[in-house]
């Protein structure tokens, strides 16, 4: 995810897939389908933004995809929010759980 793992509201913010691998073969999955949710804990999408959001291969990487996100999400200071991400690639599949709080940049 972000390198702080912190969601900046009013800002555009990136969700990242890094050195996605296929752990049978430990090489890096450049094809998969990765797709992002953002919820509150409620488990209600978050506002913004339509859910699932594809992330995009980054060109030349070693299995990274990204996902820009919307400075009009409707994030709330100091709340938690959950990204369900699954990455499909290889004929495996993968998923992730994450909560990532929001903050008002200072």
């Amino acid at each position: 995810m972000s390198t702080e793992n912190i969601f900046l509201i009013a800002n555009s913010n990136t969700l990242n897939l890094m050195g996605l691998r296929n752990p049978e073969n430990t090489g890096f999955v450049n094809t998969a389908t990765v797709a992002a949710t953002l919820q509150d804990t409620k488990g209600n999408d978050v506002a913004g933004q339509v859910w699932p959001a594809t992330l995009d291969y980054v060109a030349d990487s070693d299995g990274c995809y990204r996902l820009l996100l919307s400075d009009e999400l409707a994030l709330v200071n100091k709340k938690q929010y959950r990204v369900l991400m699954v990455a499909q690639g290889d004929g495996l599949t993968a998923r992730w759980d994450t909560l990532i709080p929001a903050k008002i940049r200072s």
